[in-house]
């Protein structure tokens, strides 16, 4: 508690947390404090929010081969969202990722999934081609010619994605039953995973 001759008044401020003004040799001095707790909490609070994140590169191995294509995540193990990043001829670069125990899911799925509507497009579009011989009214044939480039496009993105493609088992997909877990460091720059096909 503060007391004495020299102290005018102490009040409360929506501004600052606590103001005193004081009386010293005729003059009116203002101070202007943080209560002892709140100054803690927020030294805590800025040490929390900083560097509590981090970027991670690896290579992505199955059977001692490159990944062609997939995805990776790191995903919290207490909970919460994940972040992740495309895997690329066997390499990865994760940003932001959360300091703490962490799953590590990858997936080729996605590719899978993508290969099988692109098939499915180009079956449609062949099947929608008119027969030899017939005459297409003029108003039509822009249209068609729009089609036909859409789906060059789409037939070298499936010749692509076939050539990259290659199977990874289900659980490594899941952070919920994925066997890959990692603890993040300040320190931790770099994860290889080896996978297995069987």
């Amino acid at each position: 508690m503060l007391l004495g001759p020299d102290i005018w008044r102490f009040r409360q401020s929506i501004y600052f947390p606590g103001e005193l003004l004081m009386r010293t040799n005729g003059r009116i001095l203002l101070q202007r404090f943080l209560p002892f707790g709140m100054f803690a909490s927020l030294i805590v609070t800025l040490v929390g929010c900083g560097g509590s994140k981090t970027t991670i590169t690896g290579k992505v191995t199955i059977d001692g081969q490159p990944l062609p294509a997939g995805r990776i995540a790191f995903v919290p193990s207490k909970g919460g969202a994940g972040v992740g990043a495309e895997i690329k001829d066997g390499q990865y670069t994760v940003e932001k990722v959360p300091y703490g125990n962490v799953k590590v899911t990858v997936e080729t799925q996605s590719i899978k999934t993508r290969i099988d509507a692109l098939t499915v497009a180009a079956q449609q579009f062949a099947m929608s081609q008119a027969p030899p011989g017939v005459k297409i009214p003029e108003n039509a044939k822009q249209s068609l010619e729009e089609e036909k480039k859409q789906a060059g496009e789409k037939a070298q993105e499936l010749r692509e994605l076939q050539t990259k493609y290659l199977p990874v088992p289900e659980n490594y997909g899941k952070d919920n039953t994925t066997p890959l877990t990692l603890e993040v460091k300040s320190d931790t720059k770099t994860y290889d995973i080896p996978l297995k096909s069987k």
